[in-house]
């Protein structure tokens, strides 16, 4: 998502985007042999969260949770886009972030997604207009 499509959510004054499209994808790009320094990504379970912490700002960090594993796997088996094994992976990932998001500023529990779309848009702009 660019920052000129966050318009129409309401969400405005973002200066940086930052998603993540697959953990392969986020693994392989941070952690090429080229990469030196603080250029190179550091394998942990919540490195995000680490990162974070020795940062001279203070971003914000959500978490966006499913209202449990169960519901989770109901919604990855029903995409029918990833094999068993893919969605045993996800979901043995899952409950390893579940148990560590006290470490996020916030959690939104996905359970109704335009529900979670406007929380969403209202923690992020109040941020943004207003910082920590």
């Amino acid at each position: 998502m660019r920052k000129n499509e966050l318009n129409k959510y309401g969400i405005t004054g973002v200066t940086e985007v930052l998603y993540n499209p697959t953990y392969e994808v986020l693994y392989n790009e941070e952690t090429r042999p080229e990469l030196e320094g603080f250029d190179r990504g550091q394998v942990t379970e919540l490195g995000a969260i680490n990162v974070m912490k020795n940062l001279k700002f203070k971003p914000l960090s959500i978490f966006i949770q499913a209202p449990s594993l169960e519901i989770l796997e109901k919604r990855l088996t029903a995409r029918g886009t990833d094999t068993a094994e893919k969605i045993a992976k996800r979901i043995e990932k899952a409950s390893v972030e579940m148990q560590e998001s006290i470490q996020f500023d916030l959690t939104i529990i996905n359970d109704d997604l335009p529900k979670a779309q406007l929380q969403l848009q209202e923690v992020v702009n109040y941020f943004l207009k207003y910082g920590n």
